[in-house]
């Protein structure tokens, strides 16, 4: 699964590939479209939302039809409908959001965690929306945030140049070897592979949770 937005602050491209040929994707020029063939065709789902304007998207982890949408300036918004109806659910961190995903963590008073990646650091809440709180300490500006699903708890973070990495939900951060370069976006894969998406336009990844990177 992959939810990411554009390295580039000025198109705020963001995408949300869900698995089984499932693709949501929100752009300049475009709104926000679905795809449910693997991207041969797209319908627009963002008419209930009050801004084109959407910085980041994020499918839930276990819902099909739930889908989070990161708006600047107004919040974030839910549909569980596959993006026909939007709720706006909460107004995010107090911070500059850069990336965003939901997790099926454990502990969650309703389905899962929300996690975002800020220019504060990362910060997480459950999807009651309950109150986001940073996650734990990290060195300085998060620019993406993945996760592993077979194991939750399990997180990623690309400060700069470096990644780091938690086993507890974002309690306590260590620091994994660096990818090479300056870290645009992170995905972790079903198959237990972690990517890296550099400024330079590179993707690296690493078979062993960063420790080496190839």
């Amino acid at each position: 699964r992959v939810d990411q937005r554009s390295a580039d602050p000025r198109l705020h491209w963001a995408v949300s590939a869900v698995g089984q040929g499932a693709l949501y994707v929100a752009g300049p020029g475009v709104g926000t479209l679905k795809s449910i063939d693997a991207g041969k065709t797209w319908v627009p789902i963002g008419q209930g939302l009050p801004s084109h304007d959407v910085i980041a998207l994020a499918a839930h982890s276990s819902a099909a039809d739930t889908v989070y949408a990161v708006l600047a300036g107004k919040g974030i918004y839910r549909s569980e409908d596959g993006g026909k109806r939007w709720r706006m659910m909460d107004k995010g961190p107090q911070a500059e959001l850069r990336n965003f995903i939901h997790s099926g963590m454990e502990g969650s008073m309703q389905s899962g965690w929300l996690f975002a990646a800020t220019d504060k650091g990362v910060y997480r809440a459950m999807d009651c929306f309950c109150g986001f709180r940073i996650a734990g300490s990290l060195p300085g500006a998060v620019s993406a945030v993945t996760y592993d699903s077979k194991q939750p708890k399990e997180l990623y973070a690309a400060v700069g140049k470096d990644v780091f990495s938690t086993a507890n939900g974002g309690e306590d951060w260590q620091a994994a070897a660096s990818p090479g370069g300056d870290v645009s976006a992170l995905a972790y894969s079903p198959s237990g592979v972690l990517y890296a998406l550099l400024a330079d336009g590179r993707v690296v990844r690493s078979r062993d949770k960063g420790l080496r990177w190839e």
